[in-house]
């Protein structure tokens, strides 16, 4: 076949302000397929709008008259395969035209004439009865003896010899209106309509129920479930399939009414959000009330092709499922219950917050997705909440939190990428290093970077703050905020047993991107100083007092660490690690800054020399590393008193004993001559 050979269907035919896919399209370009680069492809129409999908999800310009987009062979089979065409409300002709240029300049165009008929309008208000059988398309079961068509207005109540049963058929611009504890079953319906419940009403779903892409009643009211709370609980059942496909919005809410009265959506089947939006859309409970809307899925919930799921209301069972690209939208703190939680979340995929959920980031708090125990949302490697970069950017109605994986925000956002630990584990007392956090996607200049803890010390080369708990850099390179993260460490506060360490980043771009890492703090020693409890020295004497300092984080970084060692009556002495006296020998201070050797080396050789007199002293010992983390020990100093003189005595041994009767003498005194005259 030649190469750029576009086929197009001779026509296509339409009713009025409804959907078609155009069929028969086929584009084959064998150079194209087998070369790299990007074909460059246009779609338009002239009064209607278009529809389609790549495989990242919507394609450019769906839902307006032009789909314009440069991208891969494999993306442009994807448009043509999925386009879908609506009609103007009017009726009237319309061209759908294409135009292909491949990688080498070859261009294949064609078009596709549309003629759209006019829709069959009613206005009739009709009103189930019942009397024949359950089959909604049999005329006798209708108040007016006739089949309901587009614009009619529908009621259905309790309280008549059959419930309805919709089977294979497309509601199509009908208003419905249940009342009255009605129940409607539908099974494989095409729905484009309204429907209204209120009261103990139940829409049963039985088989599958697909929802018109941008069908008669606007591209924001394809298929809506209308519940009105006011009065008892209304419950939905999905024992079938609910799909939105691409264009499609399926969308049960209570039009913003504060009520407490619950809606009880209960999923037994499959619900799927393939390239189209479902929404679960209730006004929040009066203050002070618990959220009353309730989806328990004990099927499956599934989110893929661009789709998207936005609960403002509690979700429990099984989790929702990412099966691609999608968005899960939060409308509310504590949107998930017990361990509910999300599966098959990367890149690609994010969560939008919104509402009361804006105010509290993912990844800082649990709350935001779990009532009860912790929720997890598996990411590529990693399964914890920390796992996530949240960006706060711009939008209509102020500001919008958009959460999503490293290295995976959705089309559009120009972020940076912070790669930081998902979480990390620090000892009571020790320092955690935190050198492998790093950020990518800066500007070339003028990037702030600032890290803040709860409520444990960080510290930072370069930055303001380092001692606190918040550092910053303003006004970075990229180069600067890389040599200032290589410095970075945590010190827990006394006490905790956890905390959360953020990292934001703002390029010039107005986008913060933040990545939140949560910390377990776990009983500890960290760095150990020791030293001898006690010791015993003689006055006028001196002894070796060695001791030692272990700190795995102060041995395996630069920079210089302080050891103040102090006595009260003694003087100290000690050399360092290349054998001179240190600063303070000789007298009872030592105070040095030095490195880890260094230390280890005056504590080693350390001596205490006691004065003159006995008594006591006590040696102190202060050691601050380098992340500022303090280790104190003292030793307790016995000093000896010195020994009193030799007195000399005479020896009294060997004189007689006394015997009775007697006076004992003494030692014969010696005779002394005088001269005579």
């Amino acid at each position: 076949m030649a190469q750029g050979d576009l086929t197009l269907p001779v026509s296509e035919q339409v009713v009025a302000d409804s959907s078609t896919p155009v069929a028969r399209i086929s584009y084959l370009d064998a150079a194209a397929f087998d070369s790299p680069g990007s074909l460059f492809l246009s779609v338009t129409a002239d009064t209607g709008t278009l529809s389609a999908s790549t495989s990242a999800g919507q394609a450019p310009g769906s839902g307006t008259a032009s789909i314009t987009l440069s991208a891969p062979y494999n993306d442009v089979a994807s448009v043509l395969d999925s386009l879908v065409y609506s009609a103007d409300p009017a009726a009237g002709a319309d061209t759908i035209r294409f135009d292909i240029w491949d990688q080498f300049g070859i261009e294949s165009s064609g078009s596709v004439p549309v003629s759209s008929s006019a829709a069959t309008i009613g206005t009739a208000d009709e009103t189930w009865t019942g009397g024949v059988s359950s089959d909604w398309n049999t005329p006798g079961n209708w108040s007016g003896d006739a089949v309901p068509k587009r614009g009619d207005s529908l009621a259905i109540a309790d309280g008549t010899a059959n419930a309805p049963v919709l089977a294979n058929a497309t509601l199509s611009g009908e208003t419905i209106t249940l009342s009255n504890n009605a129940t409607l079953t539908l099974n494989s319906v095409r729905l484009d309509s309204l429907l209204q419940a209120s009261g103990s009403d139940s829409l049963l779903i039985g088989g599958a129920l697909t929802i018109a892409p941008h069908g008669s009643l606007g591209p924001e009211q394809s298929g809506t479930l209308f519940v009105n709370t006011a009065g008892t609980a209304v419950p939905i059942v999905n024992r079938g399939v609910i799909e939105a496909p691409q264009g499609s919005l399926f969308t049960i809410n209570n039009g913003g009414t504060q009520t407490t009265a619950a809606v009880s959506i209960a999923n037994r089947g499959t619900l799927t959000a393939d390239g189209g939006r479902i929404s679960f859309d209730f006004a929040p409970p009066p203050f002070g009330s618990a959220p009353p809307e309730q989806f328990v899925n004990a099927g499956s919930v599934a989110v893929g092709n661009g789709g998207s799921l936005t609960l403002n209301g509690t979700f429990s069972g099984n989790d929702v499922a990412f099966n691609g690209p999608g968005a899960l939208g939060l409308q509310r703190p504590q949107s998930f219950a017990g361990s509910t939680g999300v599966s098959g979340f990367g890149q690609g995929d994010h969560i939008d917050l919104y509402g009361p959920a804006r105010g509290a980031l993912l990844g800082v708090t649990n709350s935001i997705l779990s009532a009860g125990t912790a929720t997890t949302i598996p990411l590529a490697g990693s399964y914890v909440l920390g796992n996530f970069i949240s960006d706060t950017i711009g939008t209509p109605g102020g500001q919008e939190i958009i959460a999503f994986a490293p290295a995976g925000a959705p089309s559009g956002i120009a972020e940076p990428d912070i790669v930081a630990p998902g979480t990390a584990t620090v000892a009571q007392g020790a320092t955690l290093s935190l050198s492998d956090v790093s950020v990518t996607g800066l500007g070339r200049a003028s990037n702030i970077l600032s890290v803040t803890a709860g409520s444990g010390t960080l510290l930072m080369d370069g930055a303001s703050g380092s001692g606190s708990h918040t550092v910053t850099v303003q006004s970075g390179t990229p180069d600067q905020i890389a040599a200032d993260l290589a410095t970075l460490a945590y010190v827990p506060a006394a006490g905790a047993t956890s905390d959360v360490v953020r990292i934001s980043a703002v390029p010039p771009a107005p986008v913060t991107t933040t990545r939140a890492i949560p910390l377990s703090i776990t009983e500890g020693s960290g760095p150990v100083l020791s030293e001898p409890s006690s010791t015993i020295v003689s006055a006028n004497g001196s002894i070796a007092v060695a001791g030692s300092y272990a700190d795995s984080f102060a041995q395996g970084h630069p920079g210089l660490l302080f050891l103040g060692i102090n006595d009260i009556c003694g003087t100290l002495s000690a050399t360092d690690a290349t054998g001179n006296a240190v600063a303070g020998s000789g007298t009872d201070s030592i105070v040095v800054q030095t490195d880890y050797v260094d230390v280890n080396a005056i504590l080693a050789s350390l001596h205490y020399a006691a004065g003159p007199g006995g008594g006591t002293d006590t040696i102190a010992f202060d050691v601050w590393n380098q992340a500022g983390a303090e280790s104190t020990a003292s030793s307790a100093v016995t000093i000896d008193p010195p020994a009193l003189p030799a007195i000399a005595t005479t020896n009294l041994s060997s004189a007689a004993p006394a015997t009775a009767g007697t006076i004992p003498t003494g030692p014969t005194l010696p005779t002394i001559l005088l001269p005579t005259t």
